[in-house]
């Protein structure tokens, strides 16, 4: 009878633990793209689970990917995918392949390996777990498995309930990572909304040297802050100061000075500072405690 009940028990907090409520619907992640302003693929990618749909006879999620680069206008139009869960796997479709595939496997432990299909390639990488560590996202606390691969080398992690750090995909080399994309900018679904970077989800790049040497010339304090923020600024000249949430959505503040703002009302959250100056545009990111 105890072996029984500690079996339920277990196969209880194994399910438990594995509902990772993996792209549920309104799941958004942003990934950034090269750094480099000179390459006209600098940008960013948005990708979103739009519905639940039936895909090759699976329930699956539907999920749509959006480019936006630096030197085209619009962006380039969206790109579908298709996926599931099963445990603590989750399953892609493989255009390529014409088949459901890993693309991650949330419950490892030091040691294991697992193989894995990038999107848009017949054959697959095989990873070993390097390290375990933990992370804090608003407030959960999550796992993060550290990934190398056997092959090259090549670094990947995996956050419990958000899925890989990096853009998971091959380039045109073979190399891990995707020609365009690098690291998770940011994650949102029904109980995260979090920045992974200093600057906002739809940062482009730098256009050049010059804007990345004036965003060193503009601080803001206190960071966090609780009721006013300071912007000192003694090299560049300030035209005007617009404040903007992690969405990307202007926040109007009454009262706003060039060297202060009162930021009291504002709910705790991550927030961006765009300051137009003279010499060009600096965004800072700050947060309201």
């Amino acid at each position: 009878m105890k072996k029984l009940l500690f079996s339920l028990l277990f196969l209880f907090f194994t399910s438990f633990s594995f509902s990772q409520d993996y792209g549920i619907t309104g799941t958004k992640w942003t990934f950034g793209g090269n750094d480099s302003g000179t390459n006209p693929f600098a940008g960013y990618q948005v990708v979103e689970t739009e519905k639940d749909t039936i895909w090759l006879g699976e329930q699956v999620r539907k999920i749509r990917w959006i480019d936006y680069f630096q030197n085209f206008s619009p962006a380039w139009p969206g790109r579908f995918s298709y996926e599931y869960q099963s445990g603590d796997t989750i399953f892609q479709y493989n255009p390529q392949a014409n088949k459901f595939v890993v693309k991650l496997i949330f419950d490892l432990n030091l040691g294991d390996t697992i193989s894995i299909f990038p999107y848009y390639s017949h054959s697959s990488m095989k990873f070993k777990v390097d390290s375990i560590s933990f992370i804090q996202v608003d407030s959960l606390t999550l796992k993060q498995t550290h990934l190398i691969s056997i092959s090259n080398f090549t670094q990947r992690t995996i956050i419990d309930r958000i899925g890989f750090k990096e853009y998971f995909n091959f380039d045109g080399g073979g190399n891990l990572g995707g020609p365009h994309y690098t690291n998770l900018r940011c994650y949102s679904d029904n109980l995260c909304d979090t920045n992974f970077n200093s600057y906002p989800c739809d940062f482009i790049s730098y256009n050049s040297l010059n804007e990345n040497f004036l965003n060193s010339k503009i601080q803001v304090i206190p960071n966090p802050v609780t009721d006013f923020l300071n912007i000192n600024s003694d090299e560049l000249e300030i035209l005007s100061l617009q404040i903007f949430d992690i969405q990307g959505k202007e926040i109007i503040i009454q009262n706003i000075s060039l060297t202060q703002l009162n930021v009291s009302s504002l709910k705790k959250g991550i927030y961006f500072l765009k300051a137009n100056t003279k010499q060009g545009i600096v965004t800072k990111k700050w947060i309201k405690n």
